[in-house]
């Protein structure tokens, strides 16, 4: 009997990665069921799971007693953070000034998305599911029901180290056997050359802070081009470019008018960045003052709405934050290089008059930050990997790979946080204990797990043959074939 594989896609360039996987997994005798909101033609076995959920709309109790009965089947769940983490219901409208997302179409896009994930798994009967980090309220669901039915669930997504893929458990961004692995290097000897990509890696941190492979696309400096502007347009106006598909439940319709849109928000979001840049960004630190760094999160993204649920207000967490500093700290908070144009100029202005904050752009230089504040808040940024390394203190909200360190403060409350700026500002706990060999074996657990490939959308490499047939062999070695 043949190996069923279901592939789960968030985007369209993940729809031609795992359609090229797919077509290389038939010799293995592997079959491949693709899984799919809506609007996906490109042929294959694909359950278009909107066009289900459209049939039965009418008949999905959201009753009290069947929303009860709900948690009591799935008790481990978090509804909430599934619900929050949808962005086309409680980001985008509010985002692009939509009407609200009523609680009953939420209720019943939820009740309904267990209903007919539960069917599809039982009919169709994969042994394992991939997809990336768990993102939004879809795959949180089909994650959920099929671990109940004993389905593996597979995340992959690009390493934070050097250069590879890692697969993680679906929420968190640590790879599976890792921390086992950590177990072994703290007791026995490290392999040779793991060992020197480990030494390299901590070194290349402590030297110059680097773009690491994920950030491809964010690092880019974002222009557009007249011309493919009115391109775009005039293709849009006569027809050549169709909208994408939709149902009934479709709340926020891309099509090409929107994408324009989009990218009319953006323009003029950096041109209000621009204008006000010495307004917002150049408020100055003066020499030998205490500073504590909190780099803002790219949104909206599962690092901040799933892995930092409680947290993910950032707005809210910097004035907390700032209200909680000691009267000699300031707070500086650096913008993240995918944000930009993004972010609305709200943001900035209210940020820019919060008198013990100081607002940095994306360009900033990292290391330097880092050498000379007190300790690093982040929810779950690759800066709190950057501090561990160069030996400073770290405070997380939120679940990282790096987060499970010993010397790293996790905080779940206002009230550990205000514990945990004050032990940092008075210098208690040591940076130092968490020893360099420890170091050395943690990064190693981290690199022995990377394997060969990539998987940045926006990379030239990502949909080459040589990359499909890593990906190919990823699959095989977690199914036991390698």
């Amino acid at each position: 009997m043949n190996t069923k594989i279901g592939f789960l896609s968030r985007n369209g360039p993940e729809n031609s990665f795992f359609f090229k996987v797919a077509d290389k997994l038939k010799v293995e005798n592997i079959d491949a069921f693709f899984i799919k909101n809506i609007g996906w033609n490109q042929g294959g076995d694909i359950f278009q799971f909107e066009l289900e959920l459209e049939k039965i709309w009418n008949d999905i109790d959201i009753t009290p007693l069947a929303l009860s009965n709900l948690q009591a089947k799935f008790p481990n769940f978090n509804f909430m953070r599934a619900l929050y983490s949808e962005r086309e219901f409680n980001y985008f409208p509010l985002y692009y000034g939509l009407d609200p997302v009523s609680h009953e179409h939420q209720m019943k896009y939820l009740v309904g998305c267990f209903e007919i994930f539960d069917d599809w798994l039982d009919r169709v009967g994969v042994d394992f599911i991939v997809s990336e980090l768990i993102a939004a309220l879809d795959d949180a669901i089909l994650k959920e029901v099929a671990e109940q039915k004993a389905v593996k669930y597979y995340s992959v997504r690009q390493s934070k180290m050097t250069p590879g893929v890692i697969v993680c458990n679906g929420y968190n961004d640590e790879p599976l056997g890792m921390k086992m692995l950590y177990s072994q290097y703290i007791k026995n000897e490290i392999p040779a050359y793991i060992r020197n990509k480990a030494l390299l890696h901590i070194s290349s941190l402590r030297s110059e802070i680097e773009h690491p492979s994920y950030m491809e696309q964010s690092k880019k400096t974002f222009s557009i081009a007249p011309f493919e502007i009115f391109s775009s347009l005039f293709k849009w106006a006569i027809g050549r470019n169709s909208p994408e598909a939709v149902t009934s439940l479709t709340v926020r319709s891309v099509t090409q008018f929107e994408t324009y849109k989009s990218t009319a928000i953006r323009l003029i979001n950096l041109y209000q960045m621009r204008i006000n840049f010495d307004r917002w960004f150049t408020k100055e630190l003066k020499l030998n003052e205490k500073f504590i760094i909190y780099p803002l999160h790219y949104e909206p993204e599962s690092s901040t709405l799933v892995r930092a649920f409680h947290f993910s207000d950032q707005l809210a967490l910097i004035k907390l934050i700032a209200k909680l500093l000691p009267l000699d700290v300031k707070l500086v908070v650096k913008e993240h290089g995918g944000n930009r144009g993004y972010r609305k100029p709200g943001f900035y202005r209210e940020v820019s008059h919060l008198p013990n904050v100081v607002l940095r752009p994306p360009e900033y230089n990292v290391s330097e930050l880092i050498s000379s504040c007190l300790c690093v808040i982040t929810l779950t940024g690759r800066m709190g990997w950057e501090a561990t390394v160069n030996k400073k203190p770290v405070i997380t909200l939120g679940d990282s790979f790096w987060s499970s360190i010993e010397t790293v403060y996790n905080v779940q409350s206002w009230e550990e946080l205000s514990e945990s700026i004050w032990k940092c500002y008075r210098g208690e706990g040591s940076v130092d204990s968490f020893n360099e060999e420890r170091l050395i074996a943690f990064t190693s657990s981290y690199i022995k797990c990377i394997y060969d490939g990539n998987f940045v959308p926006a990379s030239d490499v990502y949909l080459t043959d040589d990359n499909i047939e890593f990906f190919k062999k990823l699959l095989l070695d977690l199914e036991g074939r390698l």
